[in-house]
């Protein structure tokens, strides 16, 4: 897939909060995205005031991930591709093992 003004973005992301800083990143990101002329959503109830991103819920992204022209960017904390993107993005902001994942019985590193 080639990134072109036809893209949209997905960013899987959780309300906006200037003081968590992996929350911070990834609205500015969308901000950011938006500013240059893409269409941008972020997966949350309220985003960065004076921005044209728009929120949605995490169904609605579901059914927009399913698009080719759709870009769904992950942070590293969210396991695997939940929203069965065609075009998943892993943004990794933190060194790789850093996040240590519980699943069941198994503790263990997570994969990306």
């Amino acid at each position: 897939m080639s990134i072109n003004k036809n893209t949209t973005f997905v960013i899987w992301s959780f309300n906006f909060d200037w003081k968590v800083g992996g929350i911070y990143a990834l609205h500015f990101l969308a901000k950011k995205l938006s500013d240059r002329g893409y269409r941008v959503f972020c997966i949350a109830d309220k985003t960065i005031r004076n921005s044209n991103v728009k929120t949605i819920s995490r169904v609605y992204a579901g059914e927009m991930a399913k698009r080719d022209n759709v870009v769904v960017i992950y942070p590293e904390v969210v396991p695997g591709n939940p929203l069965m993107a065609k075009n998943p993005v892993r943004w990794i902001m933190y060194y790789p093992g850093a996040h240590v994942i519980v699943t069941g019985k198994q503790i263990g590193r997570a994969h990306v």
